[in-house]
């Protein structure tokens, strides 16, 4: 008989192991061959489309999509052509939990019976439309928090991965739950063009101005519906950008601030490093790869 694909964890014993955090381009699509895994893994799709596949379900996944695949489960992802920008995170949820679930490489019944069960209130479902775009900032605190990690550069370090990792796991579970207040998409508009337009210069009226609400009263319900301010909500894009910026280019300092939409690289430094604990400079040395 099949063991039973249930996977139940609780609070008390969560002990999260990030394995793998990282942030992909994928110019010709995402496209993964049918594979398992030996942990659990949390894809936010950031843009493009394509297909889902475990075991005998298939959904459609498109920016905004988040997807959840349980260790030991047969999954694949094909490409529709298009350009696909994605965050994977490769967790378990405590040292040696997933092993327990070994058997599951044998299974072959539906993928409708997977249960992922947290605390016994929340089932999470293993695939998640639209989902919470706040979501962006911890999965970038992740990738270069798993870096500093693996490169020993700060002792505290794992505790930061750690308490990251609760930050996005948390917005799982109440979206799974539908608890409200990550339910409310208030300012849906003026989000959608932040997430298209951050590079712009903007100002707050100019966003209040899009919702049809007073700067003051836009900027105070704004906080209270996406758990930042808009000025620290553009931030977090602008950095997020300039981050890919230093891994992959050779630009100046001063030429990424101006890409990512900061005049001054001075006040851009000075941003840079309050979201990330590093200068710009010495986040481009521990990004880059060492020779030898």
């Amino acid at each position: 008989m099949d063991p039973v694909p249930e996977f139940k964890f609780a609070f008390a014993d969560f002990a999260p192991v990030v394995h793998i955090a990282h942030r992909i381009a994928d110019p010709k699509g995402l496209s993964i061959d049918p594979r398992v895994i030996a942990d659990f893994e949390l894809v936010y799709i950031a843009s493009g489309e394509g297909r889902y596949r475990i075991l005998d379900a298939e959904v459609r996944y498109k920016q905004g999509s988040l997807i959840v695949t349980p260790p030991h489960v047969r999954h694949s992802y094909r490409t529709l052509g298009t350009p696909v920008e994605h965050y994977a995170l490769h967790f378990d949820v405590s040292e040696g939990f997933s092993d327990r679930y070994r058997d599951l490489r044998r299974y072959s019944g539906p993928a409708s019976a997977i249960s992922l069960i947290y605390d016994d209130s929340a089932r999470i479902p293993l695939h998640i439309p639209d989902f919470d775009p706040r979501c962006v900032e911890r999965f970038e605190a992740l990738s270069t928090l798993h870096r500093e990690v693996s490169l020993r550069a700060y002792a505290s370090a794992p505790l930061m991965m750690a308490s990251a990792f609760f930050d996005l796991f948390a917005l799982v579970v109440a979206r799974s739950t539908g608890e409200s207040r990550y339910r409310s998409r208030k300012f849906a508009k003026s989000a959608a063009w932040l997430d298209e337009h951050f590079v712009q210069p903007v100002s707050m009226p100019e966003l209040a101005a899009i919702e049809g609400y007073s700067p003051n009263y836009y900027a105070a319900e704004f906080a209270r519906n996406y758990g930042v301010s808009p000025v620290d909500y553009l931030h977090a894009k602008r950095i997020g950008l300039a981050r890919e910026l230093l891994r992959t280019t050779d630009d100046s300092i001063g030429r990424i601030a101006a890409r990512c939409g900061y005049e001054d690289p001075y006040y851009f430094s000075k941003v840079f490093k309050k979201l990330t604990r590093l200068s710009p400079r010495a986040y481009r040395e521990l990004s880059t790869p060492r020779e030898g």
